[in-house]
């Protein structure tokens, strides 16, 4: 429990406005979901009255947030597209457990959503995953997916844990596809990293790299003596194709050696050469 004030300072308004608060409680509570309560305490007629029909319930997990999609393929059958979303756990400590986004949108181009709501058995704390399960909206009469190139449609996102609506988020989502092809965006079968290009080069070279599915990445550059130079990637990366651009404007000629190593155990370098 907690004592509130209508003194104007804590979070209250303005002092004696009949708006009551508290600036600290929250400061102090650990990472998980909670409920709350509003309860008062009559001290002359000793009775207590609950405010609410039922208890509130408020969050300090996470947030869930939505940072990417996935294509899954177009049915052309229905006009349909399917896609997987990318969500993130953004808290410091605490797992989300059962999670569960539902998509809603505006845009004249979707007739309607048939598979709105997809979910996750859980994601830690700093997590990056794809949704196991595919939405699925249908477009209009006279639409496709390449009606989204330059044009996106904008998705509400609502975020469940627990069965709880606890976060909302939106999403542009565009679709560049041949409607004609099983798949929008294929999802690379292995892990690869492939030479940069150009080869040699001055200053500036690209370094391409697959991954098979979502994982923790690094890719670090390093001299024929094994010292490390730079890290251009240190983070969890999404399953696809990634592109890095490499500036080697403070290098001097010569061979350097680029490394692509996965928390899952892939490791692979290759050789690239300055010349200026």
């Amino acid at each position: 429990s907690t004592e509130l004030f209508d003194d104007g300072l804590s979070n209250d308004g303005q002092a004696n406005d009949g708006i009551w608060g508290s600036d600290s409680w929250i400061s102090d509570f650990p990472e998980d979901h909670f409920k709350v309560n509003l309860i008062t305490h009559d001290f002359d007629e000793n009775t207590r009255h609950s405010l609410l029909w039922e208890p509130e319930r408020f969050t300090t997990k996470g947030p869930i947030s939505v940072v990417d999609f996935d294509t899954a393929g177009y049915i052309s059958k229905f006009n349909a597209q399917r896609i997987n979303l990318i969500v993130q756990n953004s808290g410091l400590s605490a797992k989300i457990q059962y999670i569960k986004v539902k998509i809603s949108t505006k845009d004249p181009r979707i007739d309607h959503i048939s598979t709105p709501t997809a979910g996750f058995p859980g994601l830690a704390a700093g997590a990056i995953d794809t949704l196991e399960s595919s939405h699925i909206f249908n477009f209009a009469s006279g639409y496709h997916p390449d009606s989204t190139i330059g044009n996106p449609v904008k998705f509400n996102a609502e975020i469940y844990s627990n069965n709880r609506l606890f976060w909302t988020d939106s999403i542009d989502v565009e679709i560049i596809t041949d409607i004609s092809s099983k798949h929008t965006r294929r999802i690379p079968r292995r892990f690869a990293l492939e030479q940069n290009y150009p080869n040699p080069f001055n200053p500036v070279t690209k370094i391409i790299y697959q991954l098979a599915k979502t994982d923790k990445v690094k890719l670090t550059i390093f001299d024929t003596r094994g010292r490390e130079i730079q890290t251009l990637v240190n983070k969890r990366q999404t399953a696809g194709q990634h592109e890095i651009t490499f500036n080697a404007e403070h290098l001097s000629s010569g061979v350097y050696f680029y490394q692509l190593t996965t928390k899952t155990g892939y490791r692979e370098a290759r050789k690239m050469i300055v010349l200026k």
